[in-house]
């Protein structure tokens, strides 16, 4: 069954009261079919993500800057704009100040972690016993140093500025108990006395007087009585 069409619905009549809008909608496809190119595209992307990972990390992380705070709240408000891919190329400087306070404050974490590292790797190589063993032994003690410094770049967004940061002191501290287990397998090996780690529990622990001090030093000597070396944790 074909529709009867009422004298001022007939398409003729519609083309002719719609001619404007169509002619309107026709224009801004070519106009936008000139102006979304690829590079146009890949910068609006761009922009979005520096908006959602870096700008968003540094105010995750907690980094006061109102410097980034304002070039972050432009940029959001010309990607809310109807067509934000035309003046994208105005958000440049603002996109810039973000990554560079980005990039600084992920080079400054790796940094800091790497120091730190570098610390405790010096407090292991420190001990009585370890400047005698050979390369191949001293190169397994210092082993679980490798992977604590996570392996990223002052560029990268993953992992996350505060997963870098919270995931370190745990990995380092599994590094140092690592090391020192190892190295007091090789110091024990043979005739020697065994070193056994002990763990005096002192967070917390109070010493009001000499009798609990006599009790502390009572029981690493009875550890040492038993012929073995404390080391302590």
């Amino acid at each position: 069954m074909h529709r009867q069409w009422s004298p001022d619905e007939s398409p003729g009549k519609l083309v002719k009261k719609y001619l404007d809008t169509l002619q309107d909608g026709a224009t801004r496809l070519q106009i936008y079919d000139a102006e979304l190119t690829e590079p146009a595209i890949a910068a609006v992307r761009e922009a979005r993500g520096v908006v959602e990972h870096q700008a968003a990390q540094l105010a995750e992380i907690g980094v006061a800057a109102t410097n980034v705070e304002a070039a972050a709240g432009r940029v959001v408000d010309h990607l809310a704009t109807e067509q934000p891919w035309r003046e994208i190329a105005n958000q440049a400087d603002d996109l810039a100040e973000i990554r560079t306070a980005y990039e600084a404050e992920r080079k400054r974490l790796i940094e800091q972690q790497e120091e730190a590292t570098e610390q405790a790797r010096r407090v292991v190589k420190r001990r009585e016993g370890f400047s005698t063993l050979p390369g191949d032994q001293a190169h397994d003690v210092l082993r679980p140093f490798a992977s604590v410094v996570v392996d990223t770049s002052s560029q990268a967004v993953a992992p996350t500025l505060v997963a870098i940061r919270d995931a370190f002191e745990v990995r380092l501290r599994r590094a140092l108990d690592d090391a020192n287990s190892t190295l007091d397998g090789i110091l024990s090996a043979g005739p020697r006395p065994m070193i056994r780690a002990h763990d005096l529990r002192l967070t917390g622990r109070e010493l009001v007087t000499e009798a609990d001090v006599e009790a502390l030093v009572a029981e690493i000597r009875e550890q040492v009585r038993a012929g073995s070396r404390i080391r302590l944790v």
